[in-house]
């Protein structure tokens, strides 16, 4: 007898079945784009499903002991952990293997070179600090509340403010048709900062460096060429100080190039740019975040919210963007490590310059 339409097999029902009580894996494991050695690591996956049991994986090889659903390395080591990473989910029901993931050690030191203009960049680790500056700090802002901030992901900055010599590598050809050569004449030298240049030629720049690394096959996935976020860039400025400068609480003319006799810009007056890296650097080796040419950052000007931030990124839109680090001009109050100044994206002036981010951006 023929069995009715509407009627399914055992062993289809079997099927349908175990469709539900078998794993499903909702979120594949991701290794970092780029990571170093020595630095630590964390491989995440989600799974449903009832008792449910996971095994790490690295070339398809049981990891000892990885039987949770995250992975943790304390230090990376390219030869012992360089590989292809899955997580395998199993219950009663069956398993589900994840996709496949590819961790990287790049062995090298915490130092990052752009080829392209052979511009030097420092890791700064993830970390915690206090931003902002304590009501008692001389030449304080009131915009400046002091709030801890979390930075949960490792970031490059340049070592040096962007010289004018880099800028009219990368800016040479450049389809906004901007002039490669913007700085003041009395400011030309190529070893000096860049200037006169608007947070939106700073993004022009960028989006060009970006496209020449990539062509080149020099950029991780992943991985952009950007503005340091406000709190990025005080993070590195200070560099592990709670001081109103990485160097301490006092300024003089032997620490960075400022207005340290307020003479001002009269004319006659000898105050101008100064090749990068004249003056020490910060305990973590940036040089001239205190002086010589204010530095773009990316964030919309905003008050500081209170309490903890983690990763802030300053508020979805407004009207000015941030500058940071004071210049040749300006006072030294206004080079302080908390200073925050705030201008249109457009504006450009012969004390605006800014220094290079490089980190793992949100997709």
């Amino acid at each position: 007898s023929q069995m009715a339409q509407n009627t399914i097999t055992t062993a289809q029902l079997n099927e349908q079945i175990l469709k539900y009580l078998k794993p499903e894996i909702t979120l594949q494991p991701q290794a970092p784009g780029l990571i170093f050695n020595g630095q630590s690591m964390n491989l995440s996956s989600q799974a449903q499903g009832k008792f449910l049991t996971y095994q790490w994986q690295r070339n398809g090889q049981p990891i000892a002991g990885a039987t949770g659903k995250s992975f943790s390395i304390a230090e990376v080591n390219g030869t012992r952990h360089d590989g292809n990473y899955t997580v395998v989910v199993s219950n009663d029901f069956g398993s589900v293997t994840s996709s496949s993931t590819l961790l990287q050690v790049d062995g090298t030191p915490s130092a990052h070179t752009v080829a392209s203009i052979n511009m030097e960049m420092i890791f700064c680790p993830p970390g915690t600090f206090t931003m902002g500056s304590p009501t008692s700090e001389a030449g304080r802002g009131g915009e400046e509340t002091q709030h801890p901030v979390t930075l949960t992901h490792g970031f490059y900055l340049g070592k040096y403010e962007v010289t004018q010599a880099q800028y009219q590598t990368v800016m040479n050809g450049n389809p906004a048709g901007l002039n490669v050569d913007p700085s003041n004449n009395n400011h030309k030298g190529s070893n000096r900062p860049v200037e006169n240049v608007s947070w939106e030629d700073a993004q022009v720049f960028l989006s060009q460096l970006n496209a020449i690394e990539q062509t080149a096959g020099r950029l991780p996935a992943g991985w952009k060429y950007v503005l340091p976020t406000e709190a990025q860039w005080e993070y590195a400025c200070r560099a592990g100080t709670t001081t109103a400068y990485s160097w301490g609480n006092d300024i003089n003319s032997s620490l960075a190039n400022y207005n340290w006799d307020g003479g001002g810009n009269d004319g006659n007056d000898s105050k101008q740019t100064v090749n990068i890296g004249q003056f020490s650097a910060n305990p973590w080796g940036f040089y001239d975040m205190h002086g010589n040419v204010w530095e773009w950052v990316h964030d919309w000007k905003a008050n500081y919210l209170s309490g903890a931030q983690t990763d802030p990124e300053g508020p979805a839109s407004g009207s000015d963007r941030v500058r940071r680090g004071g210049s040749w001009i300006n006072p030294g109050s206004l080079l302080r490590s908390a200073e925050r100044f705030n201008v249109t994206p457009s504006y450009r002036f012969n004390i605006m310059g800014f220094r290079v981010g490089f980190q793992a951006v949100k997709p």
